[in-house]
């Protein structure tokens, strides 16, 4: 087998990994939102493009449905229909309501936000991108996800 035959190989391994990978993890945040009765979760993931001193690296986040983080992006896939959860964003955050949901959904934001999360989604989708996990009006999960960059 020569050189080229090998790196198409690899290729070939390194293709059906990220495919397996994305499946498994969606198949697990599919879990972790029915566990928790929870319709969405946003993934953000990006690197700065400027240089202002620090180092220009890769930081991912995970965020719920009632995250503005999350409102500003969620309504980017076609697929999103706000629930109740959208709503808590008008509260005040001394509102007792919004600590109620805080509460209500810690559990799935420690899961949500776990080290392995960013590592997939990076290993997955470089940089530069934001994903929905979620369950369309037809109760069906999906998965998407879309490159952006905020100074284009």
């Amino acid at each position: 087998m020569s050189a080229i035959d090998k790196l198409n190989a690899l290729a070939k391994v390194k293709e059906q990994f990220e495919e397996d990978l994305k499946s498994q993890f969606a198949t697990v945040i599919e879990e972790l939102l029915t566990e928790h009765g929870a319709r969405y979760v946003l993934f953000r993931g990006e690197t700065p493009y400027f240089n202002d001193g620090d180092p220009c690296t890769h930081w991912s986040g995970s965020h719920l449905e009632y995250s503005d983080e999350c409102y500003s992006h969620m309504h980017n896939f076609d697929w999103y229909t706000p629930t109740e959860l959208e709503e808590v964003q008008e509260y005040s955050w001394k509102d007792p309501r919004t600590e109620v949901v805080k509460e209500q959904y810690q559990d799935l934001y420690d899961a949500v936000s776990h080290d392995i999360v960013d590592d997939m989604l990076e290993l997955l989708h470089t940089t530069n991108f934001i994903a929905l996990c979620g369950f369309d009006d037809d109760g069906k999960f999906r998965y998407e996800h879309q490159n952006y960059t905020d100074h284009d």
